[in-house]
């Protein structure tokens, strides 16, 4: 998700945030993988470096294992050839999923306040460099990244806060002029919050994932909305122009991908035949950062065909869903080998066991695909939470903006409407319709769950219903819903006074108003036409 956009690891807007502990292990994590990692498949100066490093990718936060790929696996196999009885050896190969003797791994338990471990964790994350390493020393960035995921453990955890959305009566159709004067105040709304003319971000600092995202909203508005509006969106594609590198990611060293996939929505969106050159630049950059096998990954890898942040450490359906809005903007074959590799990472995204046998091991349990047809986060994991099976296994829980990012992809790929993984999709999909939240999530600890990424997950559901082409959408009675209209009720009866949407239940940072209302303003737009 940012999921969903999932802006929350930008750089900006951890900024005026509590420390983003989380970003600045995924920075050490990437930094280790590409600068640390040898030749043949070790890292650092040998069999000490290579297991502490091998810990360090475990005890993140996002737990990787062997079967996250080719920068692990290899590294647990050169270990495995090198020295196996060591203590540190097996304890670092049995972090990473590789079975071996259990009494060898000790247990580590310690007693730490939330609050020593906030100080701890904070003098700790200011020893890494802003490209993520300690020293340019594979041993401690290792040994200060394990130690950071451990503090980490040990903080208060924190929940969203606000409440969800108001339930609204859905009205069955809403007036043109209505729907064109809700995406004017957007679009007042959006240039009212720029930090510099033409660029959006936060806490007084442009971010470009953020002015991207505006960028794209003002880019979709209808009509001819001023000279103001113009001038707003031309110095911001200029500046998003202006930082494309030579690999075409447009990028100022974050997030390349979704930056730049939403950039690419951008300068299509606005007509601009000046930017062709930057759309094609930037779309060949997307396929190459894509997991294949350049960087060494093989088709019976799970993240095989995926595309993450920028980096391939963690590829996610969120950020491939971008991706594929934008190379569908930028006029990408579906004959070409990129989309043949994203249907494979697609297969192993939906719970649908007979098109996915994919087994991930996670926190002690075996996660198999499930076959309610939605789709989920990245294999093996649902931000919506987990159903616990009799015999121990779990399903990771389909959601609603992977579901639809998931039967979005499958149409990008050219499947066709009686494809069997397109109609588990639709089916989980009239199964759960729904304009009222992001269907899926597990609510029995939380009420409020649902209403993560809901603008999100709005835009989502916009972009895939259009692509299908289809007026309507059937729920599980068999009651047809234009969900055109439906959503244009949905969205309007939501606005702010001042042209705004803001959601209160701020993950992935909804509850900053530019991003929710530029997704609203794209889905209107969508939904519109």
């Amino acid at each position: 998700m940012i999921a969903t956009l999932l802006l929350a690891l930008s750089p900006a807007l951890a900024a005026t945030q509590a420390p983003d502990y989380r970003q600045t292990l995924d920075l050490a994590v990437h930094w280790l993988r590409w600068e640390g990692r040898n030749p043949d498949g070790s890292y650092g100066k040998g069999v000490e470096d290579t297991a502490l490093a091998l810990l360090a990718f475990a005890r993140s936060p996002r737990r990787y294992t062997v079967q996250d790929g080719p920068w692990i696996r290899e590294a647990a196999q050169w270990l495995l050839s090198k020295n196996a009885g060591d203590v540190r050896v097996r304890e670092a190969l049995a972090a990473v999923g590789v079975e071996v003797d259990p009494t060898a791994v000790p247990a580590r338990v310690e007693e730490i306040s939330p609050e020593a471990a906030g100080r701890e964790a904070d003098a700790l994350a200011r020893r890494f460099s802003p490209e993520g390493h300690v020293s340019e020393s594979v041993r401690e960035t290792a040994l200060a990244a394990i130690r950071l995921s451990t503090l980490l453990d040990r903080l208060p955890r924190t929940t969203p806060a606000g409440g969800p959305p108001p339930e609204t009566e859905t009205a069955s159709s809403v007036p043109a002029a209505s729907l064109d004067e809700a995406l004017q105040r957007a679009g007042h709304f959006l240039r009212s919050q720029e930090i510099e003319p033409g660029r959006w971000g936060f806490a007084g600092r442009p971010d470009a994932g953020i002015t991207a995202l505006a960028a794209a909203a003002l880019a979709a508005l209808p009509g001819d909305p001023g000279k103001a509006h113009r001038a707003s969106l031309d110095r911001a594609l200029e500046w998003l122009a202006s930082i494309q590198d030579q690999s075409g990611a447009i990028t100022e060293g974050g997030l390349a991908a979704y930056v730049t996939s939403v950039a690419i929505l951008a300068f299509h969106s606005s007509g601009d035949p000046r930017y062709r050159p930057t759309i094609e630049k930037a779309r060949r950059f997307l396929t190459a950062v894509q997991c294949d096998e350049g960087e060494g990954y093989t088709t019976d890898d799970n993240f095989y065909g995926g595309i993450g942040y920028g980096n391939d450490e963690r590829p996610d359906l969120s950020n491939l869903n971008l991706a594929i809005d934008a190379l569908r903007a930028a006029d990408l074959p579906k004959d070409d080998p990129a989309v043949a590799r994203m249907l494979r990472f697609l297969d192993r995204c939906q719970n649908r066991s007979e098109s996915n046998p994919t087994v991930v091991s996670a926190e002690g349990h075996r996660v198999l695909a499930g076959n309610d047809g939605g789709g989920i986060y990245y294999p093996g994991n649902s931000p919506a939470g987990y159903v616990d099976l009799p015999d121990g296994t779990r399903v990771a829980r389909s959601y609603g903006s992977m579901t639809y990012s998931l039967l979005k992809g499958y149409v990008f790929a050219g499947l066709p409407t009686e494809d069997p993984r397109v109609q588990a999709a639709l089916g989980w999909i009239r199964k759960n319709w729904t304009l009222e939240e992001n269907p899926g999530f597990d609510r029995t600890k939380d009420p409020r769950a649902g209403h993560q990424g809901y603008y999100y997950y709005l835009y989502t559901l916009a972009r895939t219903l259009h692509s299908l082409g289809e007026p309507t959408v059937e729920d599980a009675a068999g009651k047809p819903h234009d969900w055109r209209a439906e959503l244009a009720a949905r969205l309007l009866a939501l606005q702010r006074a001042d042209g705004s949407w803001v959601n209160e239940v701020d993950r992935w940072w909804e509850g900053h108003p530019v991003i929710p209302t530029s997704y609203a303003t794209l889905a209107l737009t969508l939904g519109r036409s």
